[in-house]
C-alpha cells in the first residue's frame, strides 16, 4: 500500500521538500512568531498545571498527569520542529 501512496505522490508531483529560505521567511513572520510564542505559553501552562495538581494539590490521577506532561511535550517539540523533521512527517510512508 505504502509504495502504491509513494508513486502516486511522485506521479502527481508532490513533493514534501521546504525550500530553506521557504522555510527562514515563514519561521520570521510575525504570525508565526506568534503561534510559537503560543506553544511556548500552553507547554507552560501544562507543567504549572502538573505542578499545581501533584504537588500543591497532593493528586495522585496518574491519567490526569500523564495528559498535563503529553501535554506539556507536544507544544515543546513543537517548538523545536525543524525544517526536516516536518519534511519526513509529510512523506507517504512516514507512518512505519
Amino acid at each position: 500500500m505504502r509504495a502504491r501512496t509513494r508513486a502516486a505522490f511522485e506521479r502527481a508531483g508532490v513533493t514534501a521538500r521546504i525550500d530553506p529560505d521557504d522555510w527562514e521567511a515563514w519561521r520570521g513572520n510575525s504570525v508565526t512568531e506568534q503561534l510559537f510564542k503560543g506553544f511556548a505559553f500552553r507547554a507552560a501552562e501544562a507543567k504549572a498545571a502538573w505542578l499545581d495538581a501533584s504537588w500543591n494539590g497532593g493528586r495522585t490521577d496518574a491519567t490526569l498527569l500523564a495528559s498535563l506532561r503529553a501535554r506539556a511535550e507536544a507544544f515543546e517539540q513543537l517548538m523545536i520542529m525543524s525544517k526536516e523533521t516536518l519534511e519526513d512527517m509529510n512523506e507517504p510512508d512516514s507512518s512505519t
